[in-house]
């Protein structure tokens, strides 16, 4: 059989037409596998499936933001995975201005977090306010109240307060008699909070009973690794301090809070107290639970 030109010429555009189609067909193959390939391999980067990798993340990170934050109360959570793009981890915190100025709605305003992103190692931390115990704590080691100053004050108080303070021992000690004390660990650093441990229980939440604020810390700089300076340094911290703080296990201070004025002038009758700087003052509520602060009776 002898073509002709026309068969010829729709021969050829239909040949032509199925090239297309395949060309399309192999496209569309080739565009999902490499999405395939691309996501995996966004995983394996950027998402570590590894739980220790998590959990040491959560205790590098989540104890590091308590020590260099001490004007803060700070509760931890769980580190989790948030899949949006890019993929990052996210500690959530509950963070309220330490001070008896706080009250039961300020506590549950937001819930920030810590994000750490896989990919690059940035680590974004949630913005801290600016307040009169950050600044005297900002101070301390450096500037001091003389304790007539401060006893003044505390008897110009009424009754009716109660006061958020930091305590400066004269010396170092080795110890606190409340093994839940909010403790300074190191004298003035230059632009930086002293280092500080909240009483809370270690950071492995194992055998922390009976352990004293500064061991709890030790438990934690113990548990610290050379491949964290990284992580340490985003909070402004360094390995080696850290470390020098724990082996001393000297505390220089701590804050003490909900106190009454007369319960600091007795302390400052302590030749052990160097001195104390009142930073917060606030009514002396009859209930924490409600949230309107009813004065205690006289």
């Amino acid at each position: 059989m002898v073509s002709t030109p026309v068969s010829s010429a729709n021969k050829k555009a239909q040949d032509g037409q199925k090239m297309r189609w395949r060309t399309v067909l192999f496209a569309i193959v080739l565009l999902g596998v490499l999405s395939a390939l691309a996501v995996t391999g966004m995983r394996n980067a950027t998402a570590p499936e590894d739980k220790a990798f998590l959990t040491h993340l959560e205790f590098v990170a989540g104890n590091a933001f308590v020590v260099a934050n001490p004007a803060h109360d700070i509760v931890l959570s769980t580190m989790t995975r948030v899949t949006d793009d890019p993929e990052y981890l996210s500690l959530p915190l509950r963070i309220w201005p330490r001070g008896t100025d706080i009250t039961v709605t300020d506590w549950a305003n937001g819930i920030p977090e810590i994000r750490y992103f896989p990919s690059t190692g940035h680590l974004e931390l949630p913005h801290l306010s600016e307040s009169r115990l950050s600044r005297v704590l900002a101070e301390f080691g450096e500037r001091r109240t003389e304790k007539k100053a401060t006893e003044a004050l505390l008897r110009g108080l009424g009754t009716r307060v109660e006061v958020t303070a930091v305590v400066e021992f004269a010396r170092p000690m080795t110890s606190v008699a409340d093994g839940g004390g909010r403790v300074l660990l190191s004298p003035a650093r230059v632009g930086k909070f002293p280092l500080y441990w909240d009483g809370e229980p270690c950071a492995d939440s194992e055998g922390c009973e009976d352990l004293s604020p500064a061991e709890r810390f030790r438990r934690w700089v113990d548990g610290l690794r050379e491949e964290d300076r990284g992580t340490l340094d985003a909070f402004g911290l360094e390995l080696a301090e850290l470390r020098k703080a724990a082996r001393e296990g000297k505390v220089y201070g701590e804050i003490v809070e909900g106190v009454t004025p007369v319960e600091l002038e007795k302390l400052l009758k302590d030749p052990g107290i160097r001195s104390v700087r009142v930073a917060e003052v606030g009514l002396r509520c009859a209930s924490s639970l409600s949230t309107e602060c009813l004065p205690v009776p006289v």
